[in-house]
């Protein structure tokens, strides 16, 4: 009897958790035009030319997080350094400009 309740109430979790409706992402958020992200520089790859930064929240498309990402030119690693906090554009999820801000 035990285990049928058991049962019963996993299915009843799984199936509430399973409603809940996604968020849909904000695609004019998007493709509103370049837009600064804040971070703070985690790790630099000047060989790979790829910087790896804990980035504020970009409203309604993702979460805080940490993510590397591609940079498009190779000389804006070297304005930067480990620690450092940043700003910086994306474009198709490589980074195009980035600068260390006070």
């Amino acid at each position: 009897m035990r285990n049928i309740i058991k049962t019963c109430l996993f299915l009843l979790a799984c199936s509430s958790a399973m409603a809940a409706e996604p968020q849909p992402m904000n695609h004019q958020a998007m493709t509103a035009g370049p837009q600064w992200i804040d971070g703070v520089v985690k790790k630099i790859d000047p060989k790979n030319a790829r910087v790896t930064v804990m980035q504020s929240a970009i409203d309604g498309v993702m979460p805080a997080m940490i993510m590397s990402y591609q940079v498009a030119a190779e000389q804006s690693l070297k304005s930067i350094q480990t620690g450092n906090k940043v700003r910086f554009i994306l474009a198709k999820n490589v980074v195009t400009h980035i600068e260390a801000v006070k």
